[in-house]
């Protein structure tokens, strides 16, 4: 798998998580862009394709849920594949991702191994970690 491959995005707005986020992906072996809010991450699917996207539902400036909104019709005007999408929320919702186009669920705080399963279920692995 090329780097490209495993280059992901993460829209979280708290910074501790983010870092967090960030700190587990680069241990599995993947590359990832940092954004704050849902417009930031609008901005960069429109410029970049993603192997997976790892989405808050609240974010000041855009909510993820009109994010992910957004950049499904990005890709279908670009005639990209779809991303997998990941939510990460503190909150159950469930019931408001089964309405958004969303490929896995995660719960904040995303703990190591739960982010692993994750990627495995969309196929985006590290090659040091044994992902």
């Amino acid at each position: 798998m090329s780097e490209r491959e495993k280059l992901v995005l993460v829209a979280e707005d708290d910074d501790t998580l983010r870092f967090l986020m960030l700190k587990q992906l680069i241990k599995m072996g993947v590359q990832a862009h940092c954004v704050k809010n849902g417009a930031e991450a609008v901005e960069r699917a429109k410029a970049v394709s993603y192997s997976a996207i790892f989405m808050d539902l609240k974010m000041p400036v855009m909510d993820g849920s009109e994010a992910i909104r957004q950049i499904r019709a990005i890709e279908a005007e670009q005639h990209k594949p779809h991303a997998p999408i990941i939510v990460m929320t503190a909150y159950g919702d469930r019931e408001r991702c089964a309405e958004l186009s969303i490929n896995d669920f995660l719960f904040k705080p995303v703990l190591f191994d739960a982010l692993k399963q994750s990627l495995n279920r969309c196929s985006i692995t590290g090659d040091d970690s044994g992902v």
